[in-house]
């Protein structure tokens, strides 16, 4: 997919988008004025049984029984996690990657921190907090551009300034 010449210049040639869920991944490579889909991960959610999870109640004074399902779900977590970070890091070894944009939910922030090495810690120059693993890619980079963007604008200086430093308080 081409991307437009605005996008373009904001030299990201060479860098990653990679977009997470908890059981669900996509990365997308930017190589010059192209957007590709590299590699896509999934790992499908537990299957339970009628009865899992189910707590029951006997008799007025009796205990309550039962399973809890959070354990399955969670070891399902942490697998695709660690699959996800060798592609990742496959990726980076074969394209040597300059950076990644990453879009994940904040509950994975763990996972990325026990299961991503160093050197791709250190490739992260932005994150989107929330699941984007439904949005197409242009809106990934628009999020993406809209974001460097406003940290490229030049501060107000001078004049403007005082103006709005005295305007501060007015929303």
């Amino acid at each position: 997919m081409k991307i437009n010449n605005e996008i373009a210049q904001l030299n990201l040639d060479a860098s990653l988008l990679v977009v997470m869920g908890s059981h669900h991944g996509i990365i997308y490579k930017i190589k010059g004025d192209e957007l590709n889909k590299v590699d896509e991960h999934r790992v499908d959610t537990p299957e339970y049984s009628d009865n899992e999870g189910m707590f029951k109640r006997g008799a007025v004074n009796s205990p309550s029984f039962g399973s809890v399902l959070e354990p399955k779900k969670e070891k399902a977590q942490d697998f695709f996690s660690k699959e996800f970070a060798e592609k990742i890091q496959d990726v980076c070894n074969s394209d040597s990657i300059a950076s990644i944009y990453l879009f994940v939910p904040s509950e994975s922030k763990g996972h990325i921190e026990d299961d991503w090495s160093n050197v791709l810690k250190e490739l992260i120059k932005e994150r989107f907090d929330g699941n984007y693993t439904t949005k197409q890619p242009a809106e990934l980079v628009d999020m993406l551009h809209e974001r460097i963007s406003s940290e490229n604008k030049t501060k107000a200086t001078g004049e403007a300034k005082e103006i709005l430093d005295k305007t501060d308080h007015i929303k």
